[in-house]
């Protein structure tokens, strides 16, 4: 899997074919047919990182009482790293954004490092929070293998278009029975299946990697990590991805409440490319957004339950040393 499998266009099946809903492009979404591993089919004319805004991370992205959110999370996740590492010690976390997770293990005693490729959130990290946020991927920071005791991929091997030699890097740098947390969306939940190309999760060309849970566990082992255990609800995710994606369902402007509850430029609908939605839109999809919300609170805990969420959480162990 990962660099080994290159995915030639004869050894792939074409599943459907998205829209990315700022920049109206289409892109192929295909299955490797010898790892399993679904892609998005990448930009050609231009860079990546031209697909997120400029404020994608930086500065505070939710309005109201949605910011709190993330914080909350940071610490029930802090505790859950901790618990499973048996003490404190050296974290990375690649693609760490504006470091609230970050911030919350150091408050706890670890020594924190992170990654961020946007400029803006790397920036407001350190110079906000004043934590150690480097602007290279993991392959780049070259530190000596086994010292990190904890590494951490929360809703990033997603937007790798090669995740598998970022897992090579976070399985060198681990430490013997160090830990690695990783969250990405399930491309194989039932939300996912029934929407398609309007799933809110796709997020094309954002998102290149897309993972079943029997791919993301055969990734980890096929690099010496044990999995130990796995959840299927990441709230923040989870629950808004059952609203805004049945709204897309119903013919709304893709992921329009979704962009109304972002602030400013970390909205996508913030550049010249995309006509600014009505307000009749923006207001009908906030009142469709409360008994749709009602509906998820009951949808996603009985999923999750399933082991059939719309994310998932694994929780991976590197084996250690053998006396």
């Amino acid at each position: 899997m990962g660099e080994q499998c290159r995915h030639e266009t004869s050894q792939r099946t074409l599943l459907f074919a998205a829209t990315d809903y700022v920049s109206g492009e289409a892109f192929d979404v295909y299955r490797c047919d010898r790892c399993g591993l679904v892609r998005t089919s990448p930009p050609t004319d231009r860079p990546i990182a031209s697909y997120y805004p400029t404020g994608y991370h930086a500065g505070r992205r939710y309005r109201g009482p949605l910011e709190v959110l993330p914080r909350l999370l940071a610490a029930s996740r802090s505790r859950w790293l901790e618990k499973a590492s048996g003490r404190t010690g050296h974290v990375l976390e690649v693609g760490c954004g504006r470091g609230t997770l970050l911030q919350e293990l150091r408050s706890r005693g670890w020594t924190v490092m992170g990654t961020e490729l946007n400029e803006g959130a790397a920036r407001f990290a350190r110079e906000a929070h004043g934590l150690d946020v480097r602007t290279v991927p993991i392959t780049e920071l070259e530190l000596a293998s086994g010292s990190l005791d904890a590494v951490i991929f929360w809703h990033v091997l997603e937007h790798l278009e090669e995740p598998g030699i970022a897992l090579d890097e976070a399985a060198r740098l681990l430490r013997p029975g160090g830990v690695l947390l990783v969250a990405v969306p399930r491309f194989d939940s039932p939300l996912s299946r029934w929407a398609g190309p309007t799933w809110f999760q796709l997020d094309v060309p954002r998102h290149l990697s897309h993972f079943s849970l029997d791919v993301l566990i055969a990734m980890l082992r096929e690099r010496g990590l044990s999995p130990v255990e796995v959840r299927h609800l990441a709230l923040e995710y989870d629950l808004f991805s059952f609203v805004q994606t049945v709204l897309n369902k119903l013919g709304f402007r893709m992921n329009l409440l979704f962009e109304t509850l972002r602030r400013g430029e970390a909205s996508m609908f913030s550049g010249d490319r995309s006509p600014r939605p009505r307000a009749a839109a923006r207001i009908l999809s906030i009142a469709l957004a409360i008994p749709l919300t009602a509906l998820s609170l009951v949808w996603q805990p009985i999923a999750a339950a399933r082991h059939r969420g719309d994310s998932m959480t694994v929780l991976a162990r590197k084996p250690p040393q053998r006396v």
